[in-house]
């Protein structure tokens, strides 16, 4: 079916023609991009004409890095994201029993003691009188860190004799008696005892998960996976149901990878699957972000480093993916994290020799200023999520130095040194709204109130728009099907509701997403 999008405002993403006024499309893919009056024979031979009416279009959006099972099991899950005092986390775990009564066990997520600090860090007994012998896992919003009531820490086997697993903390009490607070690698003595739902409830929540991220924009997403997850989204593919492209990129911590999923797709324009994730620290918020300084608030702190670059077995792993022609994806927050992962990749390079490997580092938030020029000649990939300045600026000055905070989340530095920047959410740690990472990139304003954080590194609407569309595709290696309009490419458009070119940069959080196309097929619509 041939359609055509007229009088339009169109931002391409495509430096060979940035704007243009009309889009035609054939079947899932487009076919023409230009003037209304240059295209007018072939617009008048269109099934379907719409009418833009000077509205704004842009390619679709590409969530960078979202976790897509777990924030599409997290729409039927307890969520403590607005929690602001230790009175409305027990009201929200009361209302939850009380809606769920059946359930054999909570799991939460997005709680965040910083909207909360006049009553500390929570502990089991927050909760243990509420929720009995039902087992209860709730994440902190970073997701390096978790509480839990005393059922399931009895049903891990965790007590004051269990020692820390490497790359992990079981937080305790003045007596040695485990608080209910896990950080890190300790998460997984808990998690084993939380059963999957069924098939059926695991299609019901992607579906939902779906149309959520398109009223958002978002019709491609960088899917920080588990290793079942691949065959699961090819299951959807065979049943037509999969209305979302998927980069799928599972986490690794041994050399267990299993090559039957890294061939080539059956479906290669909705799902692929050729990256691994790999982590060296944790995150600020939980105080486990690896830094060449101590923590402010705990002296003697340097963050954690995970296991495997305690251990060293991270240039094994990396050495034996790179054989094997997967890119690699390494989680890094802090400056020591950054500055050693750069490392790795330079390692490559030097030892294999250099080809197009578009190695990424997931986040990036803190990173020396001299670290910055190895990223550069590496030609490594800046994968950032913006919301997450939203939040780490109002706890930063109490854990870093003004020096290393003045090198946090350095967008404009980064690209000054012609740095691709790839964004994402990060989702459920925060939202998977475009327009507020947008929003966040360009303006810099922190959740409780600062102007302008580290105004310095703001970026342009258009740089922001791009680290949403081209080079999220650039960064999959799928940048000559998608990531702009362009002839040729995938129909995947998205319509706001303003221009947000020309409206006030204070105003860009009140734009909405009021259409989403999907293989040139309308699959939300604002009502």
């Amino acid at each position: 079916m041939k359609k055509s999008f007229i009088n339009g405002i169109i931002y391409t993403s495509d430096k060979n023609l940035p704007f243009a006024e009309a889009v035609i499309i054939d079947g899932r893919k487009i076919s023409a991009v230009g003037i209304c009056d240059d295209l007018r024979e072939e617009i008048k031979s269109s099934d379907e004409i719409i009418d833009l009416k000077g509205k704004l279009m842009l390619p679709g959006f590409t969530d960078s890095h979202l976790h897509l099972m777990y924030g599409a099991e997290s729409l039927t899950q307890l969520d403590l994201s607005k929690v602001n005092s230790k009175a409305k986390f027990r009201a929200e775990v009361i209302k939850y029993l009380e809606e769920n009564k059946n359930k054999n066990q909570i799991i939460g997520f997005g709680w965040d003691e910083n909207l909360f600090l006049q009553d500390g860090i929570p502990t089991k007994e927050w909760i243990d009188d509420l929720t009995g012998k039902v087992p209860f896992y709730a994440t902190r919003m970073d997701i390096h860190m978790a509480l839990v009531n005393s059922e399931a820490l009895i049903a891990a086997g965790i007590d004051s004799n269990t020692t820390d697993p490497i790359g992990g903390s079981i937080q305790r009490d003045n007596k040695g008696n485990p608080t209910g607070i896990l950080k890190d690698s300790a998460m997984d003595l808990v998690k084993k005892i939380f059963k999957q739902d069924s098939k059926n409830s695991k299609e019901t929540d992607f579906e939902k998960a779906v149309q959520y991220l398109h009223r958002n924009g978002i019709t491609s997403v960088h899917d920080i996976s588990n290793i079942g997850d691949y065959s699961f989204y090819e299951s959807l593919a065979e049943k037509g149901k999969l209305n979302l492209r998927i980069n799928s990129i599972p986490s690794i911590q041994k050399m267990e990878i299993h090559s039957e999923l890294f061939v080539e797709s059956k479906y290669p324009e909705l799902f692929r699957c050729k990256t691994v994730k790999a982590f060296s620290d944790g995150s600020l918020g939980s105080s486990t972000a690896w830094f060449f300084e101590e923590y402010l608030n705990e002296l003697g702190n340097f963050g954690l480093p995970t296991e495997i670059f305690q251990t060293g077995y991270i240039k094994e792993l990396v050495q034996f993916a790179d054989e094997k022609g997967i890119q690699l994806a390494i989680h890094a927050i802090g400056n020591r994290a950054n500055s050693e992962v750069i490392s790795l990749c330079e390692s490559l390079n030097q030892k294999f020799g250099i080809r197009d490997r578009r190695f990424r580092i997931e986040h990036l938030q803190h990173i020396r200023r001299s670290d910055i020029e190895r990223v550069r000649k590496e030609k490594i990939i800046a994968s950032v999520q913006p919301l997450h300045l939203v939040t780490d600026a109002d706890q930063i000055d109490s854990r870093l130095s003004p020096d290393v905070i003045n090198e946090s989340y350095s967008l404009r530095t980064l690209l000054d040194s012609q740095i691709k920047l790839a964004f994402g959410s990060d989702w459920t740690v925060v939202e998977p709204s475009v327009i507020k990472g947008i929003d966040a990139a360009v303006n810099r304003n922190t959740r409780v109130g600062k102007k302008h954080w580290l105004a310095s590194q703001c970026i342009s609407v258009k740089e922001a728009i791009d680290a949403y569309t081209i080079s999220p595709a650039f960064a999959s290696f799928e940048e000559n099907i998608k990531g702009s309009i362009t002839p040729g490419k995938l129909a995947d458009f998205v319509i706001l509701s303003e221009n947000i070119f020309k409206i006030p940069l204070n105003e860009i959080s009140s734009i909405e997403v009021i259409s989403t196309y999907f293989n040139g097929e309308l699959v939300y619509a604002k009502q």
